[in-house]
């Protein structure tokens, strides 16, 4: 019997509505069509003796009613921190008058500037015209820049029990800027309700194939001994000496910052538009020196972002 003779005998036949994206509605719904196709076979009999089958015409795939068009995405995301600090410590040790009584002040700068700029493109996955659209991965070139300046200097004021007066420093300075070209990867991910998140990564490019690379700068340290009062030969001998290398700025990559799903915002379903985009700024709380992040976003989709269950027709 075909579909058309039930619903001619007053019989409506639905598919429920699913309440996650997912193989479940399917399988309901493949279910579903094999019982009605052995209901048919049980049913139906054979055509009388010079009678005919009614012609059977398959109707079109209605369009869906939000004017969904699967397709891809493209645009771009930015991520900037800041940091900006300069403190100055003082502290007392051992008891006052006594020959080792010191006092020490440490000083310490972070200052530093990093941004990661992604442009991106993304597809729709095969399900999203009858699901809505779910995830979507985001792949793409990306370039990360910065500059940083890290300063650690620790003075202590000291004796020794040879009478001698003098000061010890000893210090750190990572100072100088970067340029870094890699790839893009992430994702945005779409709720039912409207709701979306973004997450992203900065993998730099490694053309030597060595391994993970980070943005490195020079560094010099040094300890140095100025002699306040006492004989040269009670005393530590004057001057400074130094080792330099290199060292990681005190910002990496921006996006390194960014908890995945810690930014985001909403469409409205029921008029989605074809754009997500958005600006937001936040403490990282749990990095020191206190950082700000600013991320910004602009997304374009093929066609409108329908992210609700589109009813799928009869088959």
């Amino acid at each position: 019997m075909p579909l058309s003779g039930l619903v001619h005998e007053g019989f409506v036949i639905r598919l429920t509505k699913a309440s996650s994206r997912g193989t479940s509605a399917r399988a309901a719904f493949v279910m579903l069509v094999v019982a009605i196709a052995a209901a048919c076979s049980a049913t139906s009999g054979p055509v009388g003796p010079g009678a005919s089958s009614p012609a059977q015409t398959a109707a079109p795939l209605p369009a869906s009613s939000t004017g969904f068009v699967p397709g891809g995405w493209s645009g771009t995301l930015s991520f900037h921190v800041v940091t900006d600090s300069d403190t100055t410590e003082t502290s007392d040790s051992g008891d006052p008058g006594s020959v080792y009584f010191t006092t020490t002040t440490l000083h310490d700068v972070y200052r530093g500037d990093a941004s990661d700029e992604f442009t991106v493109t993304g597809t729709d996955d095969a399900e999203s015209d009858v699901y809505g659209i779910g995830s979507v991965e985001l792949r793409g070139p990306a370039s990360s820049r910065g500059t940083s300046d890290e300063r650690h200097l620790a003075t202590t004021d000291k004796r020794n029990s040879l009478g001698c007066h003098y000061t010890e420093e000893m210090g750190s300075e990572i100072s100088g800027s970067w340029t870094m070209d890699g790839t893009a990867s992430g994702e945005i991910r779409f709720q039912d309700d409207g709701s979306y998140t973004i997450s992203m990564s900065f993998s730099p490019a490694d053309p030597e194939g060595d391994g993970y690379e980070t943005p490195l700068l020079p560094r010099r340290q040094w300890q140095t001994y100025a002699i306040l009062e006492g004989a040269a030969n009670d005393c530590p001998p004057p001057g400074t000496s130094e080792v330099t290398d290199t060292y990681g700025p005190v910002l990496g990559f921006a996006s390194s910052f960014l908890d995945s799903g810690d930014i985001g915002g909403s469409i409205d379903p029921a008029n989605p538009g074809s754009v997500v985009d958005g600006t937001q700024s936040f403490e990282v709380s749990d990095h020191f020196p206190p950082t700000t992040l600013t991320v910004s976003w602009h997304l374009v989709h093929d066609g409108p972002i329908d992210v609700t269950y589109n009813e799928p027709p009869l088959e």
